[in-house]
């Protein structure tokens, strides 16, 4: 696949999942997301700015952060590296 052809691809799937959200908001988009996620359920590690955080991936949320359960209980993160 050349470049230009990927990113013609890329910007015809951008399109609909923009117009998607536009159209029936976040919730659906978050529901298509986790239907393909890989790894709920599994262990995974979150790297931050400030932290690293392991603990199994649950969901993520209404606001679209990842929830980790961790032994310290739920955590929330808005932005990381995530590890396998």
């Amino acid at each position: 696949m050349t470049p230009e052809t990927f990113l013609s691809v890329l910007a015809s799937n951008f399109a609909t999942q923009e117009a998607k959200l536009a159209a029936m908001g976040f919730a659906r988009i978050r529901q298509d997301w986790l239907r393909h996620a890989a790894r709920i359920g599994e262990e995974i590690t979150a790297r931050t700015g400030r932290e690293e955080i392991t603990g199994v991936f649950d969901t993520i949320d209404s606001e679209g952060n990842l929830v980790l359960i961790t032994a310290k209980g739920p955590r929330t993160i808005a932005a990381a590296d995530v590890y396998f």
